[in-house]
């Protein structure tokens, strides 16, 4: 099975940080949101500064990676805060 390779960009550092394996890039933005609205991660202080990126493909059947290049952008840790406005559906 191929998973990918996530790595948060830090903006000011100009580093990559520790890349961490996800499913797919929804399941890994919601695991990055939710880390990035945690009072005790540094990211929730400056969240402008920090993005997610896909950087490459892992398949655990061979263990053989392959880079995605250019790396792919995935989301902003800035996006938690946008609301999201729903509508309310009824019947007539």
């Amino acid at each position: 099975m191929k998973q990918t390779l996530y790595s948060v960009y830090d903006l000011k550092s100009q580093i990559y940080d520790r890349p961490f394996m996800g499913i797919n890039d929804e399941s890994s933005k919601r695991a990055f949101l939710d880390a990035s609205n945690n009072p005790e991660v540094p990211m929730s202080k400056h969240k402008e500064d920090y993005n997610l990126f896909a950087i490459a493909e892992f398949n655990d059947g061979t263990g053989e990676v392959t880079p995605i290049h250019p790396v792919r952008y995935v989301a902003g840790a800035i996006e938690s805060d946008l609301k999201v406005e729903t509508t309310q559906i009824t019947d007539n």
